[in-house]
C-alpha cells in the first residue's frame, strides 16, 4: 500500500462512521498522537526515522565498506541480513510476497527439497527498543547511555525519543555509517544529548567508565574475528568496573563469551537481571524478550 492508498483508506474508513463515531474517533486520533507521552508517537517519530535511512543504505542495510561475516553463526543454512529497525514483519511479508526476499533456499537443486533461511539483523526493532527504555531499564534522567557499535544509529534514536538520559552516545569505527547517524541526528534535531563517537571502544576508556548503561546488540560477533574478540571483552571487562553501571546485551554475556575463552568469571563481575524482576512485563512481550538480557556491574 503506498501513501495514496493509505491516505484514501483512512478517509474511507473515517466516512464510513456516523457522525457522532466520526467525531469521538478523530479528537482521540489528535488526542493519541499528539501527546507526547503516547507510546504510539515514539513509534512514529522512530519509523519516519527508519523510513528516512531506507532510502540511504542498500536493500540488506549493509554499506559496501563494512566487512560482516555471517559465516561464523553455527546455523549452516544461508544468512541473509534484514534490519529490523528498518523493516517490520509485515514489510518483510510484503518483499516476500513481491519476490524481493525468499524466506527459503533450496538444498537440491530443482527439487522441492527447501529449509528455511536464517534472517539476523544487527539493528534492534522499534518494539524491542521501546521495552528496553520503557520497561527494562529505571529512569535515566541525569544518566549517560552508550551504545557500542551503533551502525544505523537505532538505539541512539530509541534512546532520545523512549528516555529521559542526559546524554547518549553511540561509538562506531565504520566512518561512513557514522556519517549516516549524524546525517540523521542533525536532521531531526537530536544533537542536543546525541553524540557519535567514530573510533575502537578500545580507545575510550573514559567514555566507559562514565557511562551508566552500555548496550551491546549483535556487537562483536560478525564483526570481528575470535582473537578480536577475546581481545576486546577482556579490555571490556577491566573497564567496566563502576558499580550499578547496567549492561544490556543481546545475546547473553554467557553465551557470547563460552565460545571465547577468555577467562572472565561473569558471577564476579555481575549480577543477571532477571526477566521477572521487571515490572509490567506482559506475555504479548514475549517475543521482544526473546535474547535480550540485562546484568548490572557489581
Amino acid at each position: 500500500m503506498d501513501f495514496s492508498q493509505a491516505k484514501s483508506s483512512f478517509l474511507n474508513l473515517v466516512n464510513s462512521l456516523n457522525n457522532d463515531v466520526r467525531s469521538d474517533f478523530l479528537s482521540w486520533c489528535k488526542e493519541y498522537f499528539s501527546s507526547e507521552s503516547s507510546s504510539c508517537k515514539t513509534y512514529f517519530d522512530l519509523r519516519t526515522i527508519a523510513e528516512d535511512i531506507k532510502i540511504l543504505v542498500p536493500q540488506n542495510a549493509v554499506l559496501p565498506t563494512e566487512q560482516i561475516n555471517h559465516s561464523k553463526m553455527d546455523d549452516q543454512a544461508p544468512v541473509i541480513h534484514v534490519d529490523s529497525f528498518l523493516f517490520e514483519d509485515d514489510h518483510i511479508d510484503a518483499m516476500v510476497d513481491e519476490g524481493k526476499l525468499s524466506r527459503n533456499y533450496c538444498k537440491q537443486c530443482g527439487s522441492t527439497n527447501v529449509a528455511p533461511i536464517t534472517f539476523i539483523s544487527h539493528s534492534a526493532s522499534i518494539p524491542r527498543i521501546q521495552f528496553i527504555f520503557k520497561c527494562m531499564l529505571p529512569d535515566l534522567n541525569g544518566k549517560t547511555v552508550l551504545d557500542v557499535g551503533s551502525r544505523l544509529g537505532a538505539i541512539l534514536y530509541g534512546a532520545y525519543y523512549c528516555s529521559s538520559a542526559s546524554k547518549i552516545i553511540g561509538v562506531e569505527m565504520n566512518q561512513d555509517l557514522c556519517k549516516l547517524q549524524n546525517h540523521i541526528v542533525s536532521k531531526y534535531g537530536l544533537n542536543d544529548r546525541i553524540q557519535v563517537i567514530c573510533n575502537n571502544i578500545c580507545g575510550l576508556p573514559e567514555v566507559v567508565q562514565a557511562s551508566d548503561v552500555i548496550i551491546f546488540n549483535n556487537v562483536f560477533e560478525c564483526f570481528m574475528d575470535i582473537e578480536s574478540q577475546q581481545n576486546i571483552w577482556k579490555w571490556l571487562r577491566n573497564h567496566i568496573t563502576k558499580p550499578g553501571t547496567i549492561l544490556v546485551t543481546v545475546p547473553s554475556i554467557e553465551d557470547t563469551l563460552n565460545s571465547l575463552e577468555t577467562g572472565i568469571d561473569v558471577s564476579t563481575w555481575l549480577r543477571k537481571v532477571s526477566i521477572e524482576d521487571i515490572e509490567n512485563v506482559l506475555m504479548d512481550d514475549e517475543d521482544t524478550l526473546h535474547e535480550i538480557f540485562s546484568y548490572i556491574v557489581i
